[in-house]
């Protein structure tokens, strides 16, 4: 696992990545419905609530791998949550192609250097998924 320290976002930087929760979660859970229509048809309202607050916590975990520089606790509750979702029959590619997604998503909504550092930590969570 790379623990390397990352970029971290200035105050200012973190308040804007924060105020794009809400869209970055809807961005996710849309797009991971659009990939998976069997799955979510499968699972049905609950599928997209559980997909939800599991992006939420994505988020949760990656901002304060974006506020000290440090992605450990990130890529941890990441190695967890991929042995969750292969429990509950969740595919395991779906986790890794929701980091891609939420990248896509702070690449078109944040400027430029604060868009990198996030994606930087999100491409670090999905190589750890890859090393798991």
């Amino acid at each position: 696992m790379s623990t390397a320290p990352h970029a971290r976002l200035d105050p200012a930087q973190l308040e804007t990545f924060l105020a794009l929760r809400d869209a970055a979660v809807a961005h996710a859970v849309d797009a991971c419905a659009q990939a998976n229509p069997a799955l979510f048809a499968r699972f049905g309202a609950r599928g997209r609530s559980a997909c939800s607050e599991d992006i939420r916590y994505h988020i949760d975990y990656l901002t304060p791998a974006l506020e000290h520089g440090d992605p450990t606790p990130f890529l941890s509750y990441l190695g967890w949550l991929a042995q969750v979702l292969r429990a509950r029959g969740v595919p395991a590619a779906s986790l890794p192609q929701s980091l891609r997604d939420l990248a896509t998503f702070y690449r078109q909504h944040l400027p430029p250097d604060t868009a990198a550092t996030v994606a930087a930590v999100l491409e670090a969570g999905h190589a750890h998924l890859a090393d798991a």
